[in-house]
């Protein structure tokens, strides 16, 4: 990443400052970048993001906007759309206006539903893809209805540490329900400092 300024100050170099009017290098930051948005309308079941080469990146990023219908279950992440029992995790929680709480889960979770109503939750999700490594996960959600709010915090892992990713399935982990609205997913990208 490179800023440029004028090397020449303006009107004129009253101050001698030229120094401050060199290029400025900037490193050891990182940001991300968006691979894709999906769009789901009422009625859905999943969204896939395909076409992924999880060797070459650091993290995903996901963000999502959905709305779950009342029978739903839990929305989870499924990489290379693996959904045995690979997967090993634990959520935390906070729910107003009664309980906090722990409990293993056997999934990647983005986020549930609140007290068995549709519920409107918010998440975002980091993902790390390299095989070699347990492939670790955690999101954080918030969910919202009428005089109830819940927030989640999901940290695991996936199990397969040898194939590459893919492809990153997000879908319900049981056989009811559907969701709605919007699924982002970013890479990470790093600035190397040069000009």
């Amino acid at each position: 990443m490179r800023i440029t300024h004028a090397k020449i100050a303006s009107p004129t170099n009253r101050v001698n400052i030229d120094d401050f009017n060199a290029d400025h290098v900037i490193s050891g930051a990182y940001g991300y970048t968006l691979i894709e948005e999906k769009v789901l309308g009422v009625g859905s079941t999943q969204a896939l993001f395909e076409n992924l080469n999880g060797e070459d990146e650091e993290e995903y990023f996901l963000e999502g906007f959905i709305v779950l219908t009342s029978d739903a279950s839990s929305l989870c992440l499924y990489p290379n759309s693996d959904t045995a029992a690979n997967y090993v995790g634990v959520v935390l929680y906070g729910l107003n206006p009664s309980s906090t709480g722990a409990s293993n889960t056997t999934a990647l979770r983005l986020g549930q539903i609140n007290n068995t109503a549709i519920t409107q939750l918010r998440f975002t999700a980091s993902f790390y893809p390299k095989s070699g490594f347990l492939r670790q996960f955690e999101s954080h959600c918030s969910h919202a209805l009428a005089g109830r709010s819940l927030i989640t915090h999901n940290s695991g892992h996936w199990t397969n540490i040898v194939d590459p990713v893919n492809s990153l399935l997000i879908k319900l982990d049981g056989a009811s329900g559907s969701f709605q609205g919007k699924i982002r997913l970013w890479k990470r990208i790093n600035f190397d400092g040069g000009e």
